[in-house]
């Protein structure tokens, strides 16, 4: 069995090593909310970046893996109250850094020679490489090691640059200590080759 899983596996990437190859570098914004607060917090979704890039391998349907570099930021706010008497709030972002790896299975739905309308899917790993100071203490301990994602998306091709706007559901915690979930959308462009 696994003799055949092995032939099945290598005829399938070298079926990919000669067909149509497109390398695609991009970057773009993301903005970022999480499915619940943290204990004690109230999170507000901010505005972050991302820069990478994937490649495409296929020509109608693709295999389109990827490497980006993420800043996912989260506004915290946390009250100090006891009873009816408030001490003050805290109010600070935490900003973390991520390592995002999607690998996604495409179909262009409009195929032209000028322009090309895609639609993808499938799934993603991300892991936290550093967090920004923060007023809450948050560090790099406090996030989960490997973080799953399902990201989906829409992109268009006019010439030889790209448009990629992409929903990831979180699939798992962001923090060890909450159920929360990270949920980004990106919207990136790029070019090419």
């Amino acid at each position: 069995m696994k003799k055949i899983t092995f032939i099945v596996l290598g005829l399938l990437f070298s079926n990919y090593a000669f067909c149509q190859l497109v390398i695609n570098p991009q970057v773009g914004l993301t903005a970022s909310s999480l499915t619940t607060d943290p204990e004690g917090t109230e999170a507000t979704g901010r505005i972050g970046y991302t820069f990478g890039g994937s490649v495409r391998m296929g020509d109608k349907i693709y295999f389109n893996p990827g490497i980006f570099w993420v800043k996912s930021t989260n506004e915290l706010t946390s009250k100090s109250e006891f009873g009816d008497t408030s001490f003050g709030e805290i109010k600070d972002n935490a900003t973390i850094n991520m390592l995002h790896i999607p690998a996604q299975v495409g179909v262009k739905l409009i195929d032209t020679d000028p322009f090309a309308l895609r639609i993808a899917g499938g799934p993603s790993l991300s892991w936290v490489t550093s967090v920004k100071d923060n007023a809450f203490g948050y560090t790099k301990d406090v996030y989960n090691d490997k973080i799953w994602g399902a990201k989906f998306g829409v992109g268009v091709d006019i010439l030889f640059l790209t448009a990629d706007l992409s929903y990831e559901l979180g699939m798992t915690d962001l923090y060890k200590f909450s159920d929360a979930k990270n949920n980004i959308l990106s919207l990136t462009a790029g070019i090419k080759f």
